[in-house]
């Protein structure tokens, strides 16, 4: 017949256990908590950082592993053209294409190559000049780089920000706040 035994442990809050105990709580957080929030986090912030400027958010891929291709983010649509340009403070510079309708459009590879096509929509050839095309073409080059840079700051910031939430400083933040209890081994 089984015997009925009662068991205490002691429990302890976090910043009662010693540093040896606290580390192993951290390791242990570290090694088993599912960070999937923070890709949603992340994705969410880079959904509202790519609208702002303009850019298409559908076909959003990005990843922050260590080793990286030409560049950590892709994304694939039309650039609302007068919005990038007016939220970089450039619209003017292409005002002589303001009349032409100007488009562009980002294309990504799996390898996170980015390239972007940019044209005019010109109704009325007779106004369209060797300029006009130069000027697309440099609106075309000025959209690559930003589009490139703009990829490696989302790639930073996405860092900085896993970075942050699986820090000490966080993690302890969070256990404190829930209270949790842990044996003098930090289990």
């Amino acid at each position: 017949m089984p015997t009925e035994r009662t068991t205490t442990i002691m429990v302890y809050k976090f910043d009662e256990l010693d540093d040896s105990a606290k580390e192993h709580v951290l390791d242990k957080w570290r090694e088993h908590e599912d960070y999937g929030y923070i890709s949603d986090c992340i994705q969410d912030d880079f959904k509202e950082y790519l609208t702002e400027r303009g850019l298409p958010t559908d076909s959003l891929e990005w990843s922050v592993s260590w080793s990286q291709g030409p560049s950590p983010v892709s994304f694939n649509g039309t650039i609302d053209v007068e919005k990038f340009l007016r939220f970089h403070k450039r619209w003017a510079a292409y005002r002589m294409l303001w009349t032409f309708k100007p488009q562009a459009w980002i294309a990504s590879n799996r390898d996170y190559h980015i390239s972007v096509e940019a044209s005019c929509v010109y109704d009325d050839m007779e106004n369209w000049t060797a300029k006009h095309e130069a000027k697309v073409d440099e609106l075309q080059e000025e959209l690559q780089e930003c589009v490139y840079e703009i990829a490696q700051d989302m790639y930073y910031n996405a860092q900085r920000e896993i970075e942050y939430q699986v820090s000490d400083e966080v993690i302890t933040e969070t256990i404190l706040t829930n209270e949790y209890e842990f044996d003098a081994e930090g289990n």
